[in-house]
């Protein structure tokens, strides 16, 4: 059941909620290409309160979701990183998010989250010896799609991926397919082909050394020249042209402006999945 929504590209809890114990012989039976809808993400704009409280879960959905998972017809699957994780802690400050992590800063090999099934795959390894100067991942429940893009004025579309985020840490962190909740302090406007493909900079949170950092300004400047060089020559190919931007780095308002419009772009890509999820469950 997982292995048939997740070639289509569904949240694997949220497929196996609609379908119940059996897979219908055609999936067509079931809308559930990305749409166009608008589903704001502020509180003020959801007509249906539960569909808001979803985002950050509540006791009540840490009860449901220990129950869920201690059933049989669910504890074969684990969350879609993408789609099941939530974006930020109940209460959590404006500025703390949570990051799925996909690479270290030992990793010479890119690695990135296979969207169908929400595990981790080879992307490429990469030609140079050149690894990230810091955590990378993305935050959940974000898409990079039409209001990520009208924030750049010099990229066409963006990349339809999960928003990007780098995290700085003082303790070496070894290992990814982690998440770990950290303070978003700026980012770097990346341009990719065209495209706008936002790179979010974060810092571990209670990190002993870089916790008291609020702001890009804040961090010493070579953490940031590292990352804008390390982000225009990862995709260096001898004998073709990369057209990589990475020239604008802005603070942590204007990262917050991202974040916001790239969680409005999930829900007006995604929200309807989630909607009938909770409808499949209620009825």
């Amino acid at each position: 059941m997982a292995d048939a929504g997740a070639r289509h590209g569904w949240p694997c809890s949220d497929f196996v909620r609609l379908c119940g114990s059996s897979v219908p012989d055609s999936l067509h039976q079931i809308q559930i290409a990305p749409q166009t809808q608008k589903f704001n993400p502020s509180r003020a704009d959801f007509a249906d309160q539960s569909l808001y409280n979803a985002r950050r879960p509540s006791e009540a959905t840490h009860l449901k979701e220990t129950i869920m998972y201690s059933n049989r017809d669910f504890n074969r699957w684990r969350r879609h990183p993408w789609h099941g994780l939530h974006i930020k802690a109940d209460e959590a400050p404006e500025d703390i998010f949570q990051v799925y992590i996909e690479m270290t800063a030992d990793d010479v090999v890119k690695y990135e989250l296979d969207k169908a099934s929400g595990f981790l795959m080879v992307d490429r390894p990469q030609r140079t010896t050149s690894s990230p100067p810091a955590l990378y991942g993305f935050l959940p429940r974000t898409h990079c799609a039409e209001e990520v893009a009208a924030l750049c004025p010099d990229a066409d579309e963006a990349d339809g991926d999960p928003l990007d985020v780098c995290v700085f840490s003082e303790r070496h962190i070894t290992r990814a397919d982690i998440i770990l909740n950290a303070r978003v302090i700026g980012g770097i406007q990346m341009i990719d082909g065209g495209e706008a493909d936002d790179k979010i900079i974060a810092v571990l949170e209670g990190d002993n050394i870089w916790g008291d950092v609020h702001d890009i300004a804040d961090l010493p400047k070579i953490k940031v020249e590292r990352l804008q060089h390390y982000f225009s020559t990862y995709k260096l190919v001898p004998g073709k042209d990369v057209n990589i931007k990475v020239d604008h780095v802005y603070g942590r308002d204007e990262a917050l402006k991202v974040i916001a419009a790239a969680e409005k772009d999930y829900w007006n890509h995604y929200g309807h999945l989630h909607e009938a999820a909770k409808e499949k469950e209620n009825g």
